[in-house]
């Protein structure tokens, strides 16, 4: 009996050891990734379906298994979806969070998800769904040094990382290439690269709060080449891929929209309409839209409140008389005249500092001549063109 128990410690001794030696080794991984958990299903993630979502584990993050494709906010609020590329160009311009479908095709939506601008990445409104988060810099180097690429890397390790983040296998990365949208509206590199921004903060502000300079982050991936996030200085308005991260983190911030006097649109990204009064540290001006398009007087002034100018618009160009005025004590006339579809027409009048006629010019689609005065009276008169 005591043999037999004897027997029985043993081989519990052993089978205890054979188990630390397992998990002692645990720590090197053959395959780099592990198997996928699946993300309770929700409308909220994806916007337009219920189907359930999918994450990873890689190097102790749970990544989620494909691009972000949510047209709303986690508040609720939509998100402006902008379906050309003006509305593109100027949602950028403005500061507008803003997404679009490559080539602004919806079918593409279902493979590579949304491209979205900087704006939106960064909106305090919160861009990744409830119990998710935007991956910094820091969380994508985690990514990659899986793979053993960091910041110094030989092309080689960085060619590699690249084939195995592109893996197709269902428990991998699936960085599809899904190209992206210039700031400008263009798209570019569909199967040839992909890009994903980071929720890195780099926006940088002058004393008096306006913006100085502002450089997001990305991570960039290609058939041979991956470039960490922040290899390079991207546009804010440009449409890049978005992939999250399990759990919490704020890592939004609070961007000016624009009150651009020259956008028709408003930070909503609708046309303007009515009396618009656009202010800067060179003084206002005070514009009247109709659906974007300006119609009626315009009028600016100085940073000390001084009338320098009173013009009038039809169809987005000058037509009618507009007036100008020293931007000092004096708030006299420095000169008048009429525009026609955006050209000068018909006598224009210069005024010295006193507010007397000095000078006349006369246009027919192009100066025909000029009168000098002095005391009002003219002393010389120049022909152009034509006696």
């Amino acid at each position: 009996m005591k043999t037999y128990l004897l027997k029985v410690s043993a081989l519990i001794i052993i089978t205890s050891l054979f188990i630390n030696c397992k998990n002692s080794n645990d720590n090197t991984i053959d395959e780099p990734f592990q198997k996928p958990r699946p993300v309770v299903e929700s409308t909220a993630f994806d916007g337009n379906s219920t189907n359930s979502s999918e994450t990873v584990q890689i190097g102790g993050l749970d990544w989620t298994s494909r691009n972000l494709d949510v047209s709303t906010f986690k508040n609720g609020d939509t998100i402006f979806h902008a379906k050309t590329n003006k509305d593109w160009e100027r949602a950028g311009k403005l500061h507008l969070p803003a997404y679009c479908y490559y080539d602004n095709n919806p079918s593409n939506g279902t493979a590579y998800g949304k491209l979205y601008n900087w704006y939106a990445v960064m909106d305090e409104r919160g861009l990744a769904p409830e119990g998710y988060f935007i991956p910094s810099d820091n969380e994508f180097w985690v990514l990659l040094g899986y793979y053993n690429m960091y910041q110094h890397s030989s092309n080689e390790k960085s060619a590699m990382a690249s084939q195995k983040l592109k893996s197709k296998d269902s428990d991998s990365f699936h960085a599809l290439l899904g190209g992206y949208r210039s700031e400008a509206g263009g798209f570019h590199d569909m199967n040839e690269a992909g890009r994903w921004w980071s929720s890195e903060n780099f926006w940088n502000k002058t004393l008096n709060g306006t913006k100085s300079n502002l450089f997001p982050s990305e991570l960039h991936i290609d058939n041979t080449f991956v470039s960490g996030p922040g290899a390079g200085v991207y546009d804010a308005g440009c449409g890049y891929s978005i992939r999250c991260v399990k759990g919490e983190s704020k890592r939004t911030t609070k961007i000016p929209v624009l009150e651009s006097e020259y956008i028709e649109v408003d930070k909503n990204g609708k046309p303007r309409n009515g009396a618009v009064t656009f202010y800067s540290n060179m003084g206002n001006v005070s514009k009247t839209f109709v659906n974007g398009v300006e119609n009626g007087e315009r009028l600016s002034f100085s940073p000390y409140s001084d009338l320098i100018s009173k013009e009038m618009f039809k169809n987005g160009q000058l037509n009618g008389l507009s007036i100008y005025y020293h931007d000092s004590h004096w708030k006299h006339k420095t000169h008048e005249g009429k525009y026609v579809n955006g050209k000068k027409e018909g006598e224009w009048i210069y005024y010295d500092w006193v507010a007397k006629p000095e000078l006349a010019e006369k246009f027919e689609m192009r100066i025909t001549h000029r009168e000098y005065y002095k005391n009002n009276e003219m002393t010389n008169k120049i022909y152009e063109g034509r006696p």
